[in-house]
């Protein structure tokens, strides 16, 4: 798989960051992941992330949002409870964690235009 994120920890506001670069399949973004999680890049007890989708062309259709909850959901020991801030701004990247919001989630989500409104409501 092509490189299409960069991911960091900001250990000052204890913050996950994620961004997506690229077209972006839905196997692009469980592979992503798979590989931040299997690396134990994430540092234990994180509960607040921003994901960054400006930069990037979702390719795959709303309907994959219950697989994405999913996927969220089987790794419940990372994301129960998390704060997570989805920037984005475009109609068809929105729809996203609005429609992921709808599912049986153990986690908060959000959208924002700007990482500074994101990492904002993550720190409240």
């Amino acid at each position: 798989m092509e490189n299409k994120t960069q991911s960091f920890y900001d250990a000052v506001t204890g913050i996950f960051y994620k961004n997506y670069y690229g077209e972006i399949s839905f196997e692009d973004l469980v592979a992503s992941w798979e590989e931040v999680i299997n690396q134990k890049l994430i540092p234990d007890n994180v509960k607040r992330f921003v994901i960054n989708y400006k930069e990037a062309t979702i390719l795959f259709p709303p309907k994959h949002t219950k697989d994405i909850a999913n996927f969220y959901n089987l790794h419940n020991d990372i994301f129960a409870q998390s704060k997570i801030a989805m920037v984005m701004e475009t109609p068809n990247q929105v729809v996203f964690p609005q429609l992921i919001q709808e599912e049986d989630i153990n986690f908060t989500v959000r959208t924002f235009y700007t990482s500074e409104a994101a990492v904002e409501w993550l720190m409240e």
